[in-house]
C-alpha cells in the first residue's frame, strides 16, 4: 500500500496538448486527484502527460522536460501503478453497472425489503459481494454517508452479518471490511 504525496498549488488548469502547458505541478496534481479518490481524472491526466513525454507525439514537451517528468513519475512509481489499477477497477465497475442497467449481468437477485433491492455475487475464492440499491427520501447525504462509513456497526443492521470491522483504510472513501 503506497501513500500518495502531493504538493500544494493554486493552479487549477488541466494538462493540455502543448509543450508550454506542461506545468511544474502536473505530477503533483495527478497525485492529488488520486489522493482525493478521483482515479479516472488522475488516470486521464497521467495518460495526457505520458503522451506529452512521447517523442513521436507532435506535442512532445522536449528531452529535458520529458526527463524531469519521467524522474518525478519514477519517484512515485507505486502511486502511478496504483492510479492505473484503481482507474481500471472503476471503469470495470461502471461497465458492470451499465450491464446491470441493460439486463446483461451476473448479479444474482437476493430480495427486496423496505424499498431496498439486494443482489449478490460469489467469487471463486468464496467471497460474497453484496449490492444494495434503493431510494431514500428526505435523508440528508451526510447522514447516509455516515451510516455507510460506520463499518463497525454493520453487524447491528446488515442482515446475516454476525461481525463487522474495518480491516484497512485503503484511501479516502475506500475501505476493506470483514463482515
Amino acid at each position: 500500500m503506497s501513500t500518495f504525496a502531493a504538493g500544494s498549488s493554486s493552479s487549477s488548469a488541466k494538462i493540455a496538448h502543448s509543450p508550454s502547458a506542461v506545468e511544474e505541478d502536473s505530477v503533483d496534481r495527478i497525485l492529488r486527484s488520486a489522493y482525493d479518490a478521483q482515479y479516472l481524472r488522475a488516470s486521464k491526466e497521467l495518460a495526457l502527460l505520458e503522451d506529452l513525454m512521447n517523442p513521436q507525439n507532435e506535442y512532445y514537451c522536449g528531452d529535458a522536460e520529458s526527463h524531469r517528468l519521467r524522474l518525478k513519475l519514477d519517484l512515485y512509481s507505486s502511486a502511478v501503478k496504483q492510479i492505473k489499477d484503481r482507474a481500471s477497477k472503476v471503469l470495470h465497475t461502471l461497465q458492470q453497472e451499465l450491464s446491470i442497467r441493460t439486463g446483461g449481468s451476473d448479479w444474482i437477485y437476493g430480495t427486496k425489503h423496505f424499498g431496498i433491492t439486494t443482489y449478490y455475487q460469489v467469487a471463486e475464492d468464496g467471497c460474497i459481494t453484496v449490492r444494495m440499491e434503493g431510494g431514500l427520501d428526505n435523508l440528508p447525504f451526510f447522514e447516509q454517508a455516515a451510516v455507510i462509513h460506520d463499518i463497525d456497526s454493520f453487524k447491528h443492521w446488515v442482515p446475516f452479518c454476525e461481525d463487522s470491522r474495518m480491516l484497512e483504510k485503503v484511501s479516502l472513501g475506500i475501505k476493506k471490511k470483514d463482515c
